[in-house]
């Protein structure tokens, strides 16, 4: 549905997702492991894509679900997550394969998802020692949580610290090389992006990235560059469906106009959850349509060359 004004786009994407209402599935959760046919390589065995956006691993993620809505590789290649939403982005629980001998195995629950009743936006941190996602526990809202992944296995979910978490909702982060973080929050009534630094007492210090990147049209799923170069985010600012942009550092240390990455990434559909491989060589974002969602990867050079 094509909509008309950036309030009905929030009301799609946002009010429905935050509600968290569990009613006819479109997608079972109840399922332990995801059987799929013994597949090598890395990337899923993949061609690498060139600058114009290709489906990553279509008929891998489809026999999951037509709702792999967010996907993350773990630096060495060896762990892939995936989330599972639904079609009206009310709902997502995270699923991951691991790369044993170059084969993958059948996708199966995260084992530490007790007590979830959300889980999604899978980031690894690039040291491959910690997972950060966002995730709802009992009657609590929806925050960032982190858990640690070590060679015994995984640690028990932390929920990440008062003010990056509010009484609001937070989702997908990314992180500089210098640890700043960008995520997505919508405590100013609707979504938008903000940053996280330490101060000297180790306190996190939230501040709005405001105009250029939020404009109160509904913006989020922030990808920093490891070195702060550029920012994609999605945006609603055009008033019909959620595109992703890119800004650049401009030479004051500013951000640059937004460029909206045209008709090779974007669609009348929703585009979001740009996030890049671990490598920063590949791009990956999500388009969400009325019969389903589908991942697409590009070479990261597409993007430096819209500078």
């Amino acid at each position: 549905m094509h909509l008309a004004t950036s309030e009905l786009i929030a009301l799609r994407r946002f009010i429905l997702f935050s509600t968290l209402f569990f009613a006819t599935a479109i997608t079972s959760f109840s399922q332990t492991d995801i059987k799929t046919d013994p597949i090598k390589g890395i990337y899923f065995g993949q061609t690498l894509p060139g600058e114009i956006p290709v489906p990553f691993a279509p008929e891998v993620l489809k026999s999951v679900s037509a709702w792999v809505e967010a996907t993350a590789f773990s630096p060495d290649g060896s762990l892939f997550f995936l989330a599972v939403g639904d079609s009206t982005y009310s709902r997502a629980k995270l699923y991951y394969s691991k790369c044993a001998n170059n084969v993958w195995m059948p996708f199966s629950e995260l084992p530490f998802l007790s007590g979830f009743t959300f889980s999604h936006e899978p980031v690894f941190s690039a040291d491959g020692t910690t997972l950060t996602f966002t995730g709802k526990k009992g009657t609590g809202t929806l925050d960032l949580w982190t858990v640690r992944y070590t060679a015994q296995g995984w640690d028990t979910p932390v929920v990440m610290p008062s003010p990056i978490n509010s009484s609001a909702k937070e989702y997908r982060g990314s992180t500089m090389a210098d640890g700043t973080l960008f995520f997505g929050s919508s405590r100013s009534g609707m979504m938008q992006v903000y940053k996280a630094t330490n101060d000297t007492s180790r306190v996190p210090a939230i501040e709005l990235v405001g105009p250029p990147i939020s404009t109160k049209s509904f913006e989020g799923d922030p990808c920093i560059a490891p070195d702060g170069r550029f920012l994609i985010f999605y945006s609603a600012r055009d008033g019909k469906s959620s595109d992703l942009y890119v800004s650049f550092r401009d030479a004051k240390g500013g951000w640059g106009v937004p460029i909206n990455l045209g008709d090779k990434f974007n669609s009348s559909d929703d585009e979001y959850g740009a996030h890049m491989s671990p490598d920063t060589k590949y791009l990956f974002f999500t388009r969400h349509s009325s019969t389903g969602d589908t991942i697409y990867w590009v070479a990261s050079s597409a993007i430096e060359k819209l500078k």
